[in-house]
C-alpha cells in the first residue's frame, strides 16, 4: 500500500469510529488491495444498503463492478466486538459511503450492523 492509501484508510477509520461511536478498538482493519493502487478513476455510485441483510449488501455492493475490487468491512455497533460468521443473521444500520458518493479502488467501504433481532438505535 502506497502511504497515500495508508493515510486514507486511516482517515476512514476515524470517520467510522466518529460515525459509530466505538472505541478505535471496535474497528476493523482495513484489508489492502493490489487493485487500490491503480489511478484507472473508475468509480460506482454507493448504492442504499441500510436495513438488508449484511449478505445483501455484500453481494450489491461487491457486484457494483467488475473493473475493480471492493471489499466490505462491518462492525457491530451494538457496542461488543463480534465476527459476522452467518452474515444472513445481521442487518445493515450504517454506511460508508453514504448512498450516491462515488467509490473508487481507493475508497474505504464499511457497514455498521446489528444481528437482525436487535435494534439499530439512535
Amino acid at each position: 500500500m502506497t502511504g497515500a492509501t495508508i493515510r486514507a484508510a486511516a482517515l476512514a477509520a476515524t470517520a467510522l469510529i466518529a460515525l459509530t461511536g466505538l472505541p478505535a478498538a471496535f474497528v476493523a482493519t482495513v484489508h489492502a488491495d493490489p487493485a487500490a493502487d491503480s489511478d484507472s478513476g473508475a468509480s460506482v455510485e454507493m448504492p442504499d444498503v441500510t436495513g438488508k441483510t449484511l449478505y445483501q449488501a455484500r453481494e450489491e455492493i461487491e457486484g457494483l463492478t467488475s473493473d475493480f475490487a471492493i471489499s466490505v468491512d462491518s462492525i457491530n455497533i451494538s457496542g461488543y466486538p463480534q465476527h459476522q460468521y452467518a452474515a444472513q443473521m445481521w442487518k445493515v444500520c450504517s454506511q460508508l459511503p453514504k448512498a450516491g458518493k462515488p467509490v473508487t479502488a481507493k475508497t474505504y467501504v464499511a457497514v455498521g450492523v446489528v444481528r437482525k433481532n436487535e435494534d439499530c438505535g439512535g
